[in-house]
Formats: C-alpha cells, sequence, structure tokens
C-alpha cells in the first residue's frame, strides 16, 4: 500500500534564487528515506515597460505575460492600466514590487467584458515592479500603459 500526501507536490517561490528541495518518503513499517537537492529557480523573460508609453500587445490564452518597469524614489502615484478591446477577452493583471509572482501582489484585477483593468499604489517604493498579466483568453490589440506622480 503506497500512501502520500500528493502524487505531484509544487511550491511556489517568491524570488528567483537555489533552494534545497528534500523529498521524504516512510514505508509501511514507519522507516523513513530522505533526499536533498538543491533546484534553480530562475525569473521568467519581462519586457520593459516605460512610462506614458502605450504598449500594444497580444497574448495566448492560459500563457502569462511579464512586464516590468522601474519607479525612482519620491514618487507618489504609480498607475498601471490595461485596456482590452473586446468583450470576449477576459483574465488577470498583478502587479508587484520585487518579483514577478503573483503570491501577496497589492493590486489583482479581474478584466472582461472590455471593461479593462487598473492598479494604483500610494507612495511606491523606488525600485524594480511587475504587472504579470494572466490571460484566459486570446488577446488581441491590448494596451497596457504605466505612470507615475511625483
Amino acid at each position: 500500500m503506497t500512501s502520500t500526501q500528493t502524487v505531484n507536490p509544487t511550491n511556489n517561490y517568491e524570488y528567483p534564487g537555489t533552494y534545497n528541495i528534500t523529498l521524504t518518503t516512510t514505508d509501511t513499517k514507519g522507516a523513513t528515506s530522505k533526499v536533498t537537492r538543491p533546484t534553480t529557480v530562475v525569473a521568467p523573460d519581462s519586457t520593459d515597460l516605460n512610462f506614458d508609453d502605450n504598449l500594444l500587445f497580444a497574448a495566448t490564452a492560459n500563457v502569462m505575460k511579464y512586464y516590468k518597469l522601474n519607479v525612482p524614489a519620491g514618487a507618489q502615484y504609480l498607475r498601471v492600466a490595461l485596456s482590452n478591446r473586446s468583450s470576449l477577452e477576459s483574465g488577470l493583471m498583478y502587479l508587484r514590487a520585487g518579483s514577478p509572482t503573483t503570491l501577496n501582489a497589492p493590486c489583482a484585477q479581474t478584466f472582461a467584458e472590455g471593461t479593462g483593468a487598473m492598479c494604483y499604489l500610494s507612495k511606491p517604493a523606488a525600485g524594480t515592479y511587475y504587472i504579470t498579466l494572466s490571460p484566459k483568453t486570446n488577446l488581441v490589440d491590448d494596451v497596457i500603459f504605466a505612470s507615475i506622480t511625483n
């Protein structure tokens, strides 16, 4: 008899780096065996986004897209807007500092039926911010725009 908590365990990592993964097995008599291996997590490729530029893009359903921008010190507000032109398009937009993961993103907005999505951050810390798009449908001729107010 085989007992396991999950057949295909997964874990999400917020930051790139090398992590040690340990697999522990226990047989029916209670004997355990462990093996530890390092695994390297690499950040996905991201497209640079410039402030005050309308970036026209397309995306494939269920394939995440990543954008990044550098927020300078002293910014009062950061705004990221997505305009989707079709009522048939839908998905999620995330905005987060320091990592492209969607875990713990301070802004997560749904877009559907041509509504678009908007994220505002007040007094964002200086640094790299990531916009992650998770389209549920194909996106065609959509626009992403970022601005800051000093």
